[in-house]
C-alpha cells in the first residue's frame, strides 16, 4: 500500500526558476532523506512545471506568428503600397511562419 505525500509546489516552482537540472533536484532531495517514491514523485512534478512553462511560452510565440500571418494577409489583400507589396507578401509571411514553428517546436518538444 502506497502512502500519498503532500508535493511542495513553490519549492518546485522555486526550482524551475532557478532552472535547475534534474539530477541536482534528484540529488537535493536525497540529501534531505526522501525515500525513492517521494523522490520520484517530485521530479515528475518538477518536469510537468518544466515542460508547462515551455508550452506556455510556445503558445504565446505561435499567437505572435499567427497575428503577423495575418496581418501580411491582410496587408497583401489591401496592397495599401503596392512598390511594398513582394516585401508584405514574401518577406512578413515567411517570418510568420518562422515565428510559428519556433512556437511549435517550444509546444512540442
Amino acid at each position: 500500500m502506497s502512502t500519498s505525500t503532500a508535493i511542495d509546489n513553490t519549492v518546485l516552482r522555486q526550482w524551475v526558476e532557478q532552472k535547475l537540472p534534474a539530477e541536482t533536484v534528484r540529488t537535493m532531495l536525497e540529501e534531505n532523506g526522501m525515500d525513492e517514491e517521494t523522490i520520484s514523485q517530485y521530479l515528475r512534478q518538477f518536469r510537468k512545471l518544466r515542460c508547462e512553462k515551455r508550452q506556455f511560452t510556445g503558445f504565446i510565440i505561435l499567437g505572435i506568428g499567427s497575428f503577423l500571418g495575418l496581418l501580411s494577409t491582410i496587408l497583401s489583400l489591401i496592397n495599401p503600397i503596392p512598390e511594398l507589396f513582394n516585401l508584405v507578401l514574401y518577406g512578413f509571411t515567411s517570418v510568420a511562419l518562422v515565428v510559428i514553428f519556433l512556437g511549435l517546436y517550444f509546444i512540442f518538444e
